[in-house]
């Protein structure tokens, strides 16, 4: 399970996605840092941003920031599922590469095995190579597992944020 410290910074992360798929003009995430910037998300912070920012562009209605926060959800929960089947086949690949190296050294050993006398310091060294496998794919592998799972928790929780303020929207917003 990944730290709380792991998310927050995940969560920075997310938010700094959130800003590079900004669209232009005022929509949903201009209302969301303003009313951010107020003191949070709450009711009346949401409704003074939109109030003010509605001065700023007159096409800006209730229904736009709904519309445009549910697409930043899509554009979000997109990005997420595309970086989290690279780190899958990341993950794949090294445990792939470490069940080839595995198989490999496993074939390398029983050969030697059967020349044992003549062999004895290449099967040591192998034998060593082989007790190592787990201290190197391993912490790799807990890495992008965690990566993935820090990631998903970030973003479910950006994801909740969001959520809550289209409902404050939805509610709040005439």
């Amino acid at each position: 399970m990944p730290d709380e410290a792991a998310i927050t910074d995940m969560k920075h992360n997310v938010y700094a996605l959130l800003e590079n798929i900004n669209q232009n003009g005022v929509d949903f995430f201009e209302v969301w840092n303003a009313a951010k910037e107020m003191g949070g998300a709450s009711p009346a912070n949401i409704k003074a941003a939109f109030t003010s920012l509605r001065f700023a562009d007159r096409t800006l209605s209730k229904e736009s920031l709904v519309r445009s926060g549910r697409d930043y959800i899509q554009a979000l929960q997109t990005v997420i599922e595309t970086e989290s089947a690279k780190r899958l086949q990341e993950k794949i690949s090294l445990e792939k590469q470490r069940e080839e190296t595995r198989k490999r050294l496993d074939q390398d050993i029983s050969r030697i095995e059967e020349e044992i006398n003549a062999l004895q310091r290449k099967l040591v060294g192998l034998q060593a190579e082989r007790q190592g496998i787990d201290a190197d794919f391993d912490p790799r592998i807990q890495a992008i597992e965690t990566k993935i799972n820090t990631g998903r928790k970030a973003v479910d929780e950006v994801l909740s944020d969001i959520q809550v303020v289209i409902s404050i929207m939805e509610r709040d917003i005439n």
